[in-house]
């Protein structure tokens, strides 16, 4: 880090002390770039650990090749209060009393806001709000407008007069320039200002708060896709289609303005865009179809055109030219087919329709299978044309294990009591789920049985129908008449889930283990993070060895996280997957959150990446672990958790070298959108940074970038060490970034570097789902599969000399000295804590 004499001292201090401000990056003033210095933003030669060996260049082990640990400055996190609100309070934003300002006070602020990152990507409507909430403060020669190391909570700007900053009671510089912003990152996150402000002579300072902010950029995101939804479902074209399917070609809907008399539609030309009018009138002309001429039509807010010529792919049948100005919400063609997979619309809606019928049937509804694997599930559906009297199966006799799902006539069948029942069209009928069925009831039985059994690769009932392609029918179906199924086998099932076992089975909460947190022994800490260290621990009476996460309640409360941290606990007792960390118990005392947690012993993945005689992985290690965070992520977003901090350090490998996601204190369950600003700043996509909302979108581009800095050894956005937070956002929303000229990365490895680190979320390969990212070339032939069932060969396997030993994580002796000695909570304050571990 460049120092600057005390500044960069205070730096290193603001960074370290853990109990008198949060673990974060100390924040930025715009006009002082030398004083924002990203603290403790190392080079990769900076980096010291301690593995024994590691993943080489190559993909081989070297004893030599030792790996550096992460430096603890640079993965620090930065986070802003989780934003709380209501409709009813988002509502109020509009109905406050705007502050009254003259054409010229509303001039010059949106002047001074034109060029800075945080407003520049703000709509004219969200930009004119902003200004009307924003208030006029008089500050008297000599008086505090911005104290050092408190929290900052507004953004200013300088109309009168002039400010002097002040670091460590040194003057720095003074600024006096009409239109100054300072502050802006106040509006982003909390965290302790870099200098004081002080007027420097009588001022005049416009200012907004970051809660006013916030509420305005939600406000207006809700509102915005609230609106698109509206009119993608007003389009009786789209009728039919699932509540996903809607909410992606939402999602994909951009607004286009025009002026009286442009022409927004040629007749004849390709159907490329569908048009749904949002304001102004717009006139259809020179309409026909075959050998019919139609009359005109004047289109206003509401009305569509377009849609079917896009669908159906014929030319348009008409001219549409504006009568006045106004703007339309537009579907391009593109964005139509990528939602809706490239199916045509009668496709997708049969398609939604088994969609829903496989999650209605109690086989899949009771088991741990996510939308995306029910959609590849629908999608794998063939349909099949059979002659009145078909025999699907005889009781009693061999059949392909598979499920039918009727279309059209019925299927008689004739039950082992004696009992008919004919199926017509939407119902279904199928043969091995009581295989299945039967089999996780073993599992729940003597679960340590059958494990071994698969362990020793021997054939029980589940495993030979699927081996052996037959299972004995349990009852007679015949088609009564000519009919058309919908069939998918058991085969192709276990392809797409990977594990037979998932079919049948229901997965809920973890129960909690009886560990009790007092009888642990404590060997080593094995990392430390925002509000808590993590232990290397022992259970005496097992002999066990276990990780336990260790948070301080009053660290959490000043950091407003208290709810976090009960949701965290909440989430991992609901991760059921090789690839991502779970809890095995939880418990607290006055002072402290506790969490115990199975022990991962390979070290972080950041300490695999960078080492002392290489600086990143070869593109094959790369793909390995690569695959393993898609994975664990996947598992996630498809039950709508979003996790939020993904880097390096946040990812462990297990004792045979997989990659397992961890630390999910920043992780939410989102269906829709969330507006907290929260991550590690060289891994927050642009829409965190502009506070837009964000969803699993977010994640990809973290993944993106940890995808970058694994095959480079740099990050993408982070170009030099005198970099300030405002450079570093800047240049992730600007979204450009190069390869290191010596970078030997495949053309398919940049290419799906460049899909992710796109901007538009919307756009962002990966973004709709995980699949985009696994069909990608530079995926090709990798079996995801074997990978979820741990039978591929680890690039690199630890090297652990006995169950307790801690040695391929970094030296952390320094946060097992630390003391803390907090205030006592209050009742009331420990109330908020009374969820965990329920």
């Amino acid at each position: 880090m460049k120092s600057f004499g005390k500044v960069g001292e205070n730096f290193g201090k603001v960074g370290e002390n853990l109990g008198k401000v949060p673990e974060n990056f100390v924040k930025g003033l715009t006009k002082l770039n030398p004083l924002t210095v990203l603290p403790g933003m190392p080079t990769w030669n900076d980096m010291t650990g301690s593995h024994e060996e590691d993943a080489g260049g190559d993909g081989s082990t070297s004893t030599e090749d030792k790996p550096r640990g992460a430096n603890k400055f640079r993965m620090r996190n930065i986070f802003a209060a989780p934003l709380e609100f209501t409709k009813e309070s988002l509502e109020g934003v509009w109905k406050a009393a705007a502050i009254t300002k003259s054409g010229e006070q509303t001039e010059f602020l949106q002047a001074a806001f034109a060029e800075h990152f945080v407003f520049a990507n703000m709509s004219s409507r969200e930009s004119k709000f902003l200004i009307s909430m924003m208030a006029l403060k008089k500050c008297h020669k000599g008086e505090t407008i911005i104290e050092q190391g408190q929290r900052g909570e507004y953004l200013y700007v300088l109309q009168e007069g002039a400010v002097q900053f002040v670091i460590d009671g040194v003057a720095r510089e003074q600024l006096g320039e009409k239109g100054t912003v300072f502050g802006e990152l106040s509006l982003l996150y909390d965290c302790p200002t870099a200098a004081s402000v002080i007027a420097h002579s009588d001022c005049h300072l416009w200012r907004v708060s970051q809660l006013t902010f916030r509420r305005i950029k939600a406000a207006h995101a809700l509102e915005g896709d609230k609106e698109k939804r509206d009119v993608i479902t007003s389009v009786s074209f789209f009728k039919g289609l699932s509540n996903d399917l809607i909410y992606k070609l939402a999602d994909s809907l951009f607004e286009r303005k025009f002026k009286k008399d442009e022409i927004l539609v040629i007749k004849g030309s390709e159907a490329n865009t569908m048009f749904m009018v949002k304001e102004g009138w717009i006139r259809a002309t020179d309409i026909s179809t075959k050998e019919t001429k139609l009359a005109d039509i004047k289109m206003q807010p509401g009305d569509h055109f377009g849609e079917r010529a896009m669908v159906k792919g014929t030319p348009y049948a008409g001219t549409a030219v504006a009568l006045t100005d106004g703007s339309a919400w537009c579907l391009s063609k593109k964005h139509y087919k990528r939602a809706l997979g490239n199916l045509d619309l009668e496709q997708s809606i049969v398609r939604a329709q088994d969609f829903k019928m496989l999650q209605a049937l109690p086989l899949f509804a009771y088991s741990d299978i996510d939308r995306v694997e029910t959609e590849l599930l629908a999608e794998n559906i063939v349909d099949c044309q059979h002659a009145k009297g078909h025999v699907f199966a005889n009781q009693g006799q061999k059949v392909d294990p598979a499920l039918y799902i009727i279309r059209k006539g019925s299927v008689n069948m004739t039950k082992k009591s004696g009992e008919n029942v004919t199926l017509s069209m939407g119902e279904s009928f199928g043969f091995g789920g009581a295989t299945l069925i039967l089999t996780n009831k073993l599992m729940q039985e003597s679960p340590e049985g059958v494990q071994a059994w698969l362990h020793q690769k021997k054939l029980f009932s589940c495993q030979k129908a699927i081996n052996d392609n037959s299972v004995g029918a349990d009852y007679t179906a015949i088609a009564t008449e000519d009919v058309t199924v919908g069939m998918i086998t058991l085969k192709q099932i276990t392809k797409i889930l990977y594990d037979p076992l998932r079919v049948g089975r229901r997965v809920g909460a973890t129960p909690k283990s009886n560990i009790n947190m007092q009888q642990l022994e404590r060997r080593k800490v094995l990392g430390a993070g925002t509000f808590g260290t993590v232990w290397l621990t022992r259970h005496p009476a097992t002999d066990t060895p276990y990780a336990l996460k260790v948070q301080y309640k009053r660290q959490l409360i000043d950091f407003n996280q208290a709810k976090g941290v009960i949701r965290e606990e909440k989430i991992m007792s609901r991760m059921h997957h090789p690839f991502v960390m779970s809890i095995v118990s939880s418990q607290q005392d006055e002072q402290c959150l506790y969490m115990v947690m199975d022990l991962l012993q390979g070290g972080e993945l950041g300490s695999v990446m960078h080492t002392r005689k290489r600086k990143h992985l070869a593109e094959g290690s790369a793909r390995f672990y690569g695959a393993g965070v898609l994975e664990g992520l996947s598992y996630m977003h498809r039950r709508f958790y979003i996790y939020r901090d993904l880097k390096g350090e946040n990812v462990l490998l297990d004792n045979d070298g997989y990659a397992v996601i961890v630390d999910l204190g920043f992780a939410k369950f989102v269906p829709d959108k969330t507006f907290t600003f929260c991550g590690t700043p060289l891994f927050i996509a642009p829409e965190i940074v502009l506070s837009k909302g964000h969803d699993k979108g977010a994640d990809i581009w973290s993944y993106g970038v940890l995808l970058y800095e694994m095959m480079t050894g740099e990050n993408p956005f982070y170009t030099n060490e005198d970099m300030d937070q405002v450079d570093l956002f800047k240049a992730i929303v600007k979204g450009k970034y190069s390869y290191p000229h010596d970078s030997k990365i495949s053309d398919a490895a940049k290419d799906l570097i460049d899909k992710i680190l796109v901007g538009d979320p919307k756009v962002r390969l990966g973004s709709r789902n995980d699949l985009e990212i696994r069909n990608h070339a530079w995926f090709e032939g990798f079996d995801f599969g074997a990978l979820y069932r741990k039978e591929l060969t680890p690039v690199w396997t630890p090297k652990i000399k006995n169950p307790f030993d801690g040695s391929n994580f970094g030296d952390w002796s320094d946060a097992e000295k630390e003391e803390k000695d907090f205030q006592p909570l209050s009742h009331e304050e420990q109330q908020l804590f009374a969820d965990f571990g329920q």
